[in-house]
């Protein structure tokens, strides 16, 4: 997953919880800022460390976090 969005307080924060909200795991995280734009990479997993292909869900964790960003 990309997040590319300006940077505010707590941004990341904001993230994280949606995610564990969902039960996913961050395997890996790529967090790049420049000023006041960030440019931030996730490798995501489900809770078994699985690969996650359920388009419905990964529809829902987008609306859920581009819901956050507005």
């Amino acid at each position: 997953m990309e997040v590319i969005t300006n940077d505010r307080v707590g941004l990341l924060y904001g993230i994280s919880k949606i995610l564990i909200k969902n039960n996913i795991i961050i395997s890996m995280a790529k967090i790049s800022t420049n000023g006041d734009f960030v440019e931030d990479s996730f490798h995501l997993r489900n809770n078994f460390g699985f690969k996650i292909k359920d388009e419905l869900f990964i529809e829902k964790l987008k609306k859920e976090i581009i819901q956050f960003l507005s």
